[in-house]
């Protein structure tokens, strides 16, 4: 929420890339360059458009079953 004050459903391709780099998920920079230039949607002023990666069927399948895990653990 901090990268989009204005809940306007954007952030900008610098904010994006630099979470992206921080997220635990292995990716180089080339990784990165491929993702921006095949798998995001962006609005007319190039900010990507991350309410289409969190609606995204993938990203709902991958999000429940990182819930399930975290339930299963606290049950533990």
């Amino acid at each position: 929420m901090s990268h989009d004050p204005l809940d306007l459903s954007v952030i900008s391709r610098v904010n994006f890339w630099g979470i992206m780099l921080s997220l635990p998920l292995g990716m180089n920079e080339a990784e990165l360059t491929e993702v921006f230039e095949n798998e995001l949607s962006f609005d007319n002023n190039g900010n990507v458009d991350y309410m289409k990666i969190l609606n995204d069927d993938t990203f709902v399948a991958l999000e429940r079953k990182r819930l399930s895990a975290k339930a299963i653990l606290l049950k533990q």
